[in-house]
Order: C-alpha cells, then structure tokens, then sequence
C-alpha cells in the first residue's frame, strides 16, 4: 500500500499511470510524473502509519459482528494454524527503540523535558530534519507493528510530520528569554540550516554561522525559516495538454498530443461521464406509419404517474387565471393555501420526481472530489501532495483543456476545479457542447474559455446571442441546413 501511494525508486505512485480508474465511467491516462520522494520524505510519511485496533472504537460494526463467535479457532484467530506469527517480540522492539535513541523524542513532552513549554513542538519539527534515516526507519518499523512505546509522542509527532511537507517556517519568537532559548536549540544542527528574519524581513541570525551576531533589538518577533536546500522544481510541462473524450473513449482521441486524458467509456461501463448516470436505454418501437423508430427512455424519477400528476396540477390548475376566486365560490367555507403556496408545493414535488437525463445531471461528488484528489496529488509538490499543504503548489501552471460532446461536460467540469487551484491558468477548447447549463458560467478574468457548437439530438443547447454575450466567453456557433449560425 505505501509503495502504491508513495511510488519506490524506479517505479511511480500507481495513480500516476495509464488507465486509472478514480470513478465508474471515467480513465484516466497519464503520460507525466509528480516529483519523487526523498527517502527521509518518504520514512517521514511511513512513520505515521499505526496499526490499527477496531475493537478500540465504540460502535465500530469490526468490534461487534464477532461478538459470542469463537474467532480464536477461526482462520485469523491466535490458535489457528495459518495465522501469520510476526517473527518479533516485544524484547526486540524495546532493544530496537533503545537502539535508534528515540528516547529524547519521548521526553520532549515529558513535564520535567528539556524545553519549556512552548519549544517541545518546535524542537520535534526539527527533529524531522535531524534524526537519522536508521530512527525513522525504526519509529514506522514500531508503528506498523505495534510496539510503539505509548510514552511516545504520536499525535505530536503526526503533527511535526504534516508540518514538513507544509510550511518552511518553524516557529515565531516574541521575547529575549524565547530567543534565549531557541538560540540553543538551533545551535548545533547538521542537515539543516535555520534563518531568523526580523518583523522588518532582513534575515538577522543564521544557525549556519559560527559566531553569530546579537540580533538588533527592534528586530522582535522574529520568524524562524527552515533552508531544506532543495527547493521546489518545476516537474510538469510549463503548459499541460489535457483531453476530455467523448462517449468512445480511447477510440475518439484527438490528434494533438497530451498528457493527461480523460476517458469516458461508454463501451465499458455505461455511465455518462462526471454525472455517474447510466445511460439512457435506445429501445426500437412500430412506427406510427408503419416501420421502426428508435427511441431514448430517460427515467423519471419516482413514477411516471406522479410525474405527470404534478405536470397536470401546475399547467392546468394552479396556473389558470382566477384559479383563487373559483376555489372561493366552490368552497367557501374551506380555507386553502393560495396559489403561490400550492404553485411552490407543486414545484418542490416536481423537482424531486423529475430526474434531467444523464447528460444534463450535474457532477457526482465522487467525481470531483476523485479529480480533485489527483490534480493536487500531480501539481502539489513533493511531499507536500500528501499533507494537503497549499504551500507547495507555488510554480504557474497552464492547463490547455480540450473536449468533445460528453468530453465538453468532463472539460467543463474539470475546468471549474482547476479555476479554484491557486497559480493554475486555464484554456479550454470545447465542442459540440452537452452538459447541464448550471455549468455555463462567465471565466475568472485569468482563464479563458472557447465553446465550439453545433445543436443535434443530444447536444440540444440552443443559445441565443444575448445569452452568449452575458457569458463573456469566446464562442464559435455553426450553422445548419435548419438554420443561420449566430
């Protein structure tokens, strides 16, 4: 699972390959890599790993469904002759703690610490750059184990981990006697090297300096900035061509080259693309003049009775000029909600019964959190993609978006995530367009967006050029034998 996630030294992380599937309907290929790991990178983030006890949680189904059952005979049970023995004990884990020194982390924490209160954390975070590769190895061996002493400071230690691939900066000094402090803390470190900058921003102190000068005294509060050397390189192509495909999936790639494709497969799985809808079924029907005629059946919803209930109530009733002053002479006696009540009524029914077909159904949330996920795991960088930290997604990255009829609902949706990615400017290109109109909004001022469209019998977007106008985006309409373009 780690070298699934994290990828190894001569192989990827696996969702960074051809033909990732995140949802039902939609592959993804990927012809670009994120940046590798270093290995204290890598052993920082395994480190964090715990093995985990269902039976510690209340209410947990893992806890409960065993319950009066023999589990101890069962295959995974203690007395079974195929339960996997770790071939470790808790001697060895004790030998092994002692041996990686990771008793000054334990006691960092500790009431009688070394540190004041305060420092303990800012002295684990630096201890993520200077413990040896061999105690990190050691704290993930113990974790995923199981023989983790709980004297060590865990959550504390998750925490410092998150910081190192979130920010650079490891704390704030307010006072003489917090600088006193974190002056000998930071003195004798080896693999890192740590800058105090005054609230003015000229950097005053340096812990690679051997003698370093007194800070001014108008310089408080500093900012301590961790120097890890190896800055952030650009690991994408300054411009990233994606491909959105329409419902043939492979077979409807476009000629320009890419680098990341998105593939809706019809073939495979019958859904339309972000909305995870299936399909509507093509049933061949007797024709009114004789022969066949193929039709689309598109569910809706609750029942189709109820559906054209609601349909009937509102058109034909509550609609109706003077609908209230017939109901006043009918049944004087009876006090009935007005039209605008029943109108309203009528309405919130209507919405829950009819359900859109599948190419006018907005985004899944498996979809976009799905795609989310990947696009900050790509553009994020190094190991900052899996603590979630913003601050690592610094370089300017332009992404081309192109996308052809189910392709245009998948390239639109695509584009309104990257338009919230920070340093992410955007193209789109987009045809033949069939997808819920809630999606056809104005650009970010940054981002520019190209609708390419002709209507046929499922691309039925029909705009008019006031509308097109108010979208303030660029859009080329082209013309039928059934009518002018715009």
């Amino acid at each position: 699972m780690a070298a699934a996630m994290l990828g190894t030294v001569g192989k990827p992380p696996m969702w960074a390959i051809v033909g990732l599937r995140p949802v039902v309907g939609t592959t993804i290929d990927l012809k670009v890599q994120p940046p590798p790991l270093s290995e204290r990178e890598k052993l920082l983030l395994l480190s964090c790993w715990q093995q985990w006890d269902p039976t510690g949680i209340q209410g947990s189904a893992l806890s409960q469904w065993l319950v009066s059952v023999e589990v101890e005979h069962g295959p995974d049970g203690l007395d079974s002759p195929t339960f996997l023995r770790q071939n470790f004990d808790v001697q060895e884990a004790v030998h092994l703690y002692k041996e990686a020194h990771l008793g000054p982390l334990e006691d960092l924490f500790d009431v009688n610490g070394p540190y004041p209160e305060g420092f303990n954390q800012l002295a684990l975070r630096i201890s993520t750059y200077e413990c040896p590769l061999c105690a990190l190895l050691a704290v993930y061996f113990l974790s995923a184990t199981g023989h983790l002493p709980a004297k060590f400071p865990t959550d504390q230690w998750i925490k410092a981990v998150q910081w190192h691939g979130d920010s650079k900066v490891i704390a704030v000094v307010n006072t003489e006697a917090e600088w006193a402090d974190a002056k000998t803390l930071l003195a004798p470190l080896e693999n890192v090297v740590v800058e105090a900058e005054s609230k003015q921003g000229a950097v005053v102190w340096s812990s690679a300096q051997k003698d370093p000068p007194a800070i001014p005294t108008d310089s408080l509060p500093l900012k301590l900035v961790v120097l890890t050397g190896n800055d952030i390189q650009r690991h994408l192509p300054e411009t990233l061509h994606v491909e959105a495909t329409g419902l043939g999936g492979r077979d409807l790639s476009y000629p320009i080259p890419w680098d990341i494709s998105i593939r809706t497969d019809k073939e495979g799985q019958s859904v339309y693309g972000p909305s995870l809808a299936p399909l509507e079924e093509t049933v061949v029907v007797p024709g009114i003049l004789g022969g066949t005629e193929t039709l689309q059946v598109s569910a809706l919803g609750r029942s189709k009775a109820a559906h054209e209930f609601l349909v009937l109530h509102y058109f034909a009733l509550d609609s109706a000029k003077h609908w209230d002053e017939v109901l006043s002479h009918v049944l004087p006696t009876v006090k009935l909600p007005g039209a605008e009540a029943r109108r309203a009524t009528a309405l919130e029914a209507f919405g829950a019964s009819h359900i859109p077909p599948s190419h006018r159904r907005m985004s899944h949330v498996l979809w976009t959190d799905s795609m989310t996920l990947i696009w900050n795991l790509l553009n994020g960088g190094r190991m900052g993609r899996y603590t979630g930290s913003p601050d690592t997604l610094v370089l300017d990255q332009r992404v081309e978006v192109r996308g052809f009829s189910a392709g245009s609902f998948a390239g639109l949706s695509l584009l309104q995530l990257l338009w919230k990615i920070p340093n992410v400017v955007t193209c789109g290109k987009l045809g033949a367009i069939a997808c819920p109109p809630q999606l056809l909004i104005t650009t970010p001022a940054t981002h520019v967006l190209h609708l390419f469209h002709e209507a046929d019998k499922l691309c039925v977007w029909k705009p008019g050029r006031h509308q097109l106008e108010q979208l303030q985006i660029r859009f080329t309409c082209v013309g039928t034998h059934a009518g002018p373009c715009l």
